[in-house]
């Protein structure tokens, strides 16, 4: 007898929001306090590249294909791979990209990887540059979008709105996240940082990147306008 598979637990989730002509992100919820974020960035070919999967009711997937065709799904590490299986359900022949050094612990939830995103990418036009100082495995993109480039993060950095109002979600944004500006949250800078003066000079770095006009994080609001180099320094600082 076939064991019966459970279907796949969706939270609620926003509607998308367009950063750029080929940007869009959209935010998802998760069984405690804290929201993520999913990137979606339609490739010069027409394809979709999505980071840091999100799932979606039915009314959001349509809203995504509307978009383009899903076709490279980026898992950014071990901590970050709970609906890989629902988006590979769904996209079979997609390219499901994750670290190499990631992949012991995304295969608690998938194991269907294609590759490792820094090998695959950059022929794409989007440059990768490995976080320096973690624990943990995780490239920020630089990806071309209308005037310059977007700085896609995943757990690097966090930003305000990052939790739900509320008194649970200002616990949690105070605990473990940034309070509510643009830096790394308190939970990485605790327990993730292995070599704090790597990872400073690392984040240092972000701020020397020409033309930077947006930046998006996995846990926080998106940042379209403004003095970013400005706003990159002091999330280094």
């Amino acid at each position: 007898m076939t064991e019966k598979k459970s279907p796949h637990r969706l939270f609620p989730h926003g509607e998308f929001q367009r950063l750029a002509p080929n940007l869009w992100i959209v935010r998802g919820g998760l069984p405690f306090p804290l929201y993520r974020n999913m990137v979606v960035y339609r490739l010069a070919d027409g394809r979709l590249l999505l980071h840091s999967l999100v799932a979606l009711s039915e009314a959001g997937m349509k809203q995504l294909e509307a978009l383009g065709r899903p076709s490279i799904m980026v898992i950014p590490n071990a901590y970050d791979g709970m609906d890989a299986p629902w988006y590979f359900e769904r996209y079979p022949q997609a390219s499901f990209l994750t670290p190499d050094e990631e992949r012991a612990g995304v295969a608690e939830y998938f194991t269907n990887f294609a590759d490792d995103p820094a090998r695959v990418l950059p022929s794409l036009g989007i440059r990768l540059r490995k976080v320096e100082g973690l624990k943990f495995t995780e490239y920020v993109l630089e990806a071309p979008v209308e005037g310059g480039t977007a700085l896609i993060f995943n757990n690097t950095l966090d930003n305000r709105g990052a939790c739900p109002p509320g008194f649970l979600g200002r616990l949690v944004d105070a605990a473990v996240m940034t309070g509510g500006r643009l830096a790394p949250g308190r939970m990485l800078r605790a327990f993730m940082v292995k070599d704090r003066a790597a990872f400073r000079n690392f984040l240092a770095t972000l701020s020397t990147i020409p033309n930077v006009k947006i930046v998006t994080v996995s846990h926080g609001d998106a940042i379209t306008d403004g003095d970013l180099t400005a706003r990159l320094q002091e999330a280094a600082a």
